[in-house]
């Protein structure tokens, strides 16, 4: 009974150490491999926000604007894009998905090209997505004090998890052929892919860790096992053992 006792104390230390142990390693290593992949794309948002940029800096006031649109378009049917826009810089309406701009600009010069209302969305009523977002107001905020750098957050929309991406659409004086007022920020750039892909990842890397995890304690309860009967249990009984005959009056007191 004490040989029993004392080995599944022993069994219970070494194991709880162990599964603790591997519990924050396992922990520790899925955080970096979450970081990691969280890094990776905002990278990858950044280089997708790069030629958008670029065609609103030079196309746009190069008095091209369907090409931006096109552009846009396009790039939502890029595998796991849930979000492509451009937020005017009220924050609330989207970009070229109604005729606000171009009327205002048909007011100032006089016609349109045909270019540019060829296909062109009307929405009645147009409201940006994902701009009820706490972390999207507070960029705004931060984007007309004259912020430049993009900003990136994890978000839920729809029962999704997203990985949103926004950064400002900087004010040039050519701006104020089409847009009266002058902002700090003209309007941001948000773009939002999904994550669903990022947590399966990380799902089985950790289901792939906890078996490594089980295995490991395993493996070190039966060297334990052995170990402990054979350095500490084994002599605590052979000395029990020779207590117990020399208490009977049979054991040889010549031993040690």
């Amino acid at each position: 009974m004490f040989k029993k006792s004392l080995l599944l104390k022993i069994l219970t230390i070494v194991i709880s150490i162990t599964v603790i142990g591997f519990s924050i390693l396992i922990y520790k290593v899925i955080n970096q491999e979450k970081e990691s992949l969280l890094e990776e794309r905002r990278k990858t948002s950044e280089l997708m926000a790069q030629p958008i940029l670029h065609t609103i800096y030079k196309d746009m006031l190069d008095e091209r604007a369907d090409m931006t649109r096109y552009l846009i378009e396009a790039m939502k049917n890029v595998k796991g894009t849930e979000r492509v826009q451009v937020i005017r810089s009220n924050g609330i309406e989207e970009a070229f998905q109604d005729f606000k701009t171009l009327k205002a600009v048909e007011k100032e010069y006089g016609d349109l090209k045909p270019e540019w209302t060829a296909g062109h969305p009307n929405k009645e009523k147009n409201v940006a997505q994902g701009i009820a977002n706490p972390r999207f107001k507070e960029a705004m905020e931060l984007f007309n004090k004259g912020r430049l750098e993009g900003i990136s957050y994890i978000e839920e929309a729809d029962g999704k998890h997203l990985f949103t991406y926004i950064i400002p659409i900087e004010f040039r004086p050519k701006c104020n052929a089409c847009h009266v007022s002058k902002e700090e920020a003209r309007g941001t750039m948000m773009i939002s892919t999904s994550l669903e892909d990022m947590y399966l990842t990380l799902a089985s890397s950790r289901t792939r860790w906890i078996i490594y995890g089980l295995l490991t304690i395993s493996g070190v309860s039966i060297v334990l096992i052995i170990l402990v009967r054979s350095i500490i249990t084994k002599p605590i009984n052979e000395t029990l053992t020779m207590l117990k005959s020399i208490a009977d009056g049979s054991g040889d007191l010549t031993k040690r």
